[in-house]
């Protein structure tokens, strides 16, 4: 794509040189120098249309233009969109390897939050402050020994049963440790002797009417297929009289201002 290909073109050499001047990394200056030789041109294409695919050796008639993709016809793929998508969750949690880690690549003076799908049907739920995780939950999608890297190193760690409170783990300070975790159940990684976190169930019922507030609408009422029209001029509905044009001069909805939505017609 046009932004790896840029990538490496502006910045191999750059490395390369770096390199030189410091007089260090002299096999990765010998990869540098044979990788720059085989980096592909940008990609071009013509700017009236933006549907060809171009070389450089056509760039003198100046009529063409940097192109986003190989396939100039159709809709380019915007790589940032995806980096961006799988960057935020790995930088929540990971367990690739089969070991849980907690922000193992969180910035350290960002705070967020997240929920992140990991392996075995599991999520875990991680909040963090400047850098530092202040809330682990673990919702287990099977019966597992869960290994978890300690999101505090060094400091003693508890694991307790999201919904009785009851211990899991007992305190211990170590690198990592296990979770006997069982499936449906939810486990919550804690300092040991931090202030109990209040929790409360979500609970509701269906919505049986639409909610409007202004312009916006929740939901869709029910009706009887037909709708009506009110002018913003007036406050007025219109009405539909035989021979005569529609006009709004009506207060009340009855059979003459009611109308049939036909959609799809050309």
């Amino acid at each position: 794509m046009t932004d790896d290909r840029a990538f490496l073109t502006a910045h191999y050499p750059l490395i390369k040189g770096a390199a030189q001047f410091l007089g260090v990394d002299t096999a990765l200056i010998g990869q540098l120098t044979a990788a720059i030789p085989k980096i592909q041109a940008l990609l071009r294409t013509d700017t009236a249309t933006q549907t060809q695919l171009l070389t450089p050796a056509q760039d003198a008639n100046g009529t063409t233009m940097i192109g986003l993709s190989t396939q100039p016809a159709f809709e380019p793929y915007v790589e940032q969109s995806g980096v961006l998508a799988i960057t935020v969750p790995e930088s929540l949690a990971t367990d690739y390897d089969g070991l849980l880690r907690i922000a193992p690549a969180w910035p350290a003076d960002w705070t967020g939050e997240g929920t992140v799908a990991i392996g075995h049907k599991s999520k875990v739920h991680v909040q963090i402050t400047n850098g530092s995780p202040t809330t682990v939950a673990i919702s287990s999608g099977a019966a597992q020994q869960l290994a978890v890297r300690s999101p505090w190193p060094g400091q003693s760690v508890t694991v307790l049963d999201g919904q009785t409170r009851a211990v899991v783990v007992a305190a211990q300070s170590n690198a990592t440790f296990t979770i006997p975790a069982q499936q449906g159940r939810t486990y919550l990684v804690e300092k040991t002797g931090a202030t109990v976190q209040p929790f409360q169930s979500l609970s509701g019922t269906p919505a049986t009417t639409a909610r409007r507030y202004d312009k916006a609408t929740i939901g869709l009422a029910k009706g009887n297929g037909a709708v009506a029209l009110k002018a913003r001029a007036n406050g007025k509905y219109v009405t539909a009289g035989t021979g005569t044009p529609l006009i709004a001069n009506r207060d009340a909805i009855g059979p003459w201002e009611q109308f049939d939505l036909i959609e799809g017609v050309a």
